[in-house]
């Protein structure tokens, strides 16, 4: 009989890939009673499978060893996507940044699920309220309150994690060379390479709840609760720093000619150029937490804390910024739209609610969930729209507002899906875990 494949290690113990220790050590021990050849005479098969529990246990129980296995199976599972979705080669699927790209748009090429499963979690082992990011090799890394970066490998394996002194709020942001940058409320904007090593720090004299952009040219905008934006170059030294006159949440959004937008609690929305020097600020009447969201005509959309979703054009008559629409929800908006091609916006609310809007402003419909929505959704091929809420589900809702799915998991959502090679959906709870979601179809 064939031996069974290293791919099968985890399945061989009835173990999920981030299992403890403690747990291989006890599913080993069960199995092996259970499959000793002198409890089952007479059974040619039971030799056979001992041997490849031991192999297994071997292999999962010694640290060096696994850590071998684990990016053997990694790198053999992300050729597989990749081989299965050829068009992930030329950086469709990659999602490196809070919003998948530095305009924060939520938008994927690859369809949604249409009969979704979960095809594993993780433990991060803390409330994970940050939205997952992915590297160009399939790595998912996401923050938790406790404080951890964890990295994961695209099956749900552990790669590594890097402990914070304060809670992590900030989605991290992916560079072209794999290292990670991301903030922690200990006052830090840090810098790993792809193995989890510190590369740079940077002390922002305040918590960090923005998630860092990184610019076409590198440069990275990262902002400090005491209402301060920085620039810095790729090394971590300071390039610039711009001053608003509250604390800020939200996160950069930079265009392709180098402008940053950024709302502030102070109520405003700011225009940068790429040297730091303030082009224009608009006063929304109500403090920003969400992030600003630049669509494909360059239309910036933000939500407030009045239920205010407002949509402004930065280069109007003469120069002048321009408000085009805002349009009020019933209750505050805490994330950013999703906002596609055909000028359509997607945002939910406190409310519990997910609006489409038109490119005037205009409700084309609602959708209601079980609770407040504290996540930004992201569109799926233009065709499904998917949003987390605190009624513990995330919901697949399709363009034309009728439901598709509705996946429940294991506590409320706060955090935003990331979209992964294939339509995979990648989601934090407030469980403690990553969902990478699948299609049970496939």
């Amino acid at each position: 009989m064939a031996r069974t494949k290293r791919a099968n290690y985890y399945e061989l113990l009835q173990l999920g890939p981030d299992a403890t220790p403690e747990e291989i050590k006890h599913a080993f021990r069960a199995l092996a009673s259970e499959w000793h050849p002198d409890r089952n005479p007479g059974d040619t098969g039971a030799a056979q499978r001992m041997a490849d529990i031991n192999e297994a246990y071997r292999t999962l129980s010694d640290e060096a060893r696994r850590a071998d296995y684990d990016r053997e199976v990694a790198s053999r599972y992300f050729a597989e996507q990749l081989a299965a979705h050829p068009a992930s080669r030329e950086g469709l699927g990659l999602w490196p940044m809070l919003g998948g790209d530095a305009a924060h748009t939520g938008c994927s090429s690859f369809p949604a699920p249409a009969a979704p499963v979960r095809k594993w979690s993780y433990n991060a082992r803390g409330r994970v309220r940050t939205s997952p990011t992915l590297g160009a090799d399939g790595t998912i890394y996401l923050g938790t309150d406790e404080g951890v970066l964890h990295a994961v490998r695209p099956y749900g394996a552990k790669r590594w994690e890097f402990k914070t002194g304060g809670p992590i709020r900030s989605a991290a942001a992916v560079n072209e060379d794999g290292s990670v940058i991301f903030g922690s409320y200990d006052g830090s904007v840090y810098a790993l390479d792809r193995d989890g090593n510190k590369l740079w720090e940077f002390f922002a004299r305040d918590g960090v709840h923005s998630s860092p952009v990184i610019g076409a040219d590198g440069t990275v905008y990262v902002a400090s609760l005491d209402g301060r934006l920085f620039a810095l170059y790729p090394n971590g030294t300071k390039k610039w720093e711009f001053r608003t006159e509250r604390r800020l949440r939200s996160s950069a959004a930079v265009d392709s000619s180098g402008t940053v937008y950024i709302g502030g609690l102070d109520r405003k929305l700011y225009a940068l150029g790429p040297g730091g020097q303030k082009l224009w600020d608009l006063d929304t009447h109500e403090g920003i937490n969400a992030s600003p969201v630049i669509g494909a005509d360059g239309t910036i959309y933000v939500g407030n804390h009045g239920g205010k979703l407002l949509a402004v054009n930065p280069h109007g008559w003469l120069g002048r910024v321009k408000l085009r629409w805002t349009f009020r929800a019933s209750r505050g908006i805490g994330s950013s739209p999703a906002v596609c091609n055909a000028g359509n916006a997607y945002f939910g609310c406190r409310d519990g609610k997910l609006y489409k809007l038109n490119g005037k402003g205009g409700r084309v419909w609602e959708y209601a969930t079980g609770g407040p929505i504290e996540g930004s959704p992201a569109i799926c091929n233009g065709e499904s729209i998917l949003v987390g809420s605190t009624d513990g589900k995330l919901h697949a809702v399709g363009a034309d507002g009728k439901p598709r799915w509705v996946l429940e998991l294991g506590g409320p959502i706060e955090s935003s899906p990331a979209i992964g090679i294939g339509g995979t959906i990648y989601i934090g709870c407030n469980d403690g875990k990553l969902y990478a979601i699948g299609d049970g179809k496939q």
